[in-house]
């Protein structure tokens, strides 16, 4: 299960050198597509659009290319996930996660890029900090984690920007009703803590 949800370690390391601009996608009220390109679309329109890929991989049926480009600023690895059947079914694209409170507005960055995309969707948010710390230096120590989620109820596709446990990358996740079909996942897989987030948080010192 989790080799289909995540790309190779290996990979997106291999990956982090180089940056081009990120492609900006209009606002939308349903989430529909990744990086411009629908659902379903067929592997030879991924690479007419985006050209070769720097990773052609298979992880368990489930077909990835990677592409380097930019985040929010950042360097970043683009993957997109094909199905046999199914042409396009998930995008990702990670970057690694800057120190202190640069980290923290890298995330808020990210998570503005997606609000800004999908205006009339209501994310849910869950922090978890177990120390003092400011939660970026606990989430790579394994001891927290920051998620926000946004769930299209009309497509029941989903959008993630996750700092995950013992990570030391930022994911930006799409993935289609299809994609979470396939890995039996549910439509909601990140709780509305609400007040508490900003707590969870932290200061930097």
């Amino acid at each position: 299960m989790s080799r289909r949800i995540a790309a190779s370690a290996a990979m997106l390391m291999s990956l982090f050198a180089a940056t081009s601009a990120t492609a900006q996608q209009r606002p939308s009220t349903t989430i529909t597509s990744f990086r411009g390109l629908e659902w379903g679309s067929a592997v030879d329109t991924v690479l007419a659009t985006f050209g070769d890929p720097e990773e052609d991989t298979i992880l368990d049926g489930l077909r990835m290319l990677a592409f380097r480009d930019s985040l929010v600023g950042q360097p970043s690895v683009v993957l997109f996930g094909i199905l046999p059947d199914d042409g396009l079914v998930k995008g990702q694209e990670v970057v690694n996660a800057l120190e202190g409170q640069e980290c923290v507005d890298q995330i808020r960055g990210i998570q503005r890029f997606v609000d800004l995309q999908y205006p009339l969707i209501h994310p849910t948010e869950e922090a978890r900090n177990n120390t003092s710390s400011a939660i970026c230096e606990a989430a790579k120590l394994g001891h927290a984690h920051w998620h926000r989620q946004w769930a299209d109820t009309a497509t029941g596709s989903v959008i993630s920007v996750r700092l995950d446990a013992g990570s030391t990358q930022i994911s930006m996740t799409y993935e289609s009703r299809r994609f979470r079909e396939w890995v039996g996942a549910p439509l909601d897989v990140v709780s509305d803590e609400g007040d508490g987030t900003q707590e969870q948080i932290g200061e930097v010192p």
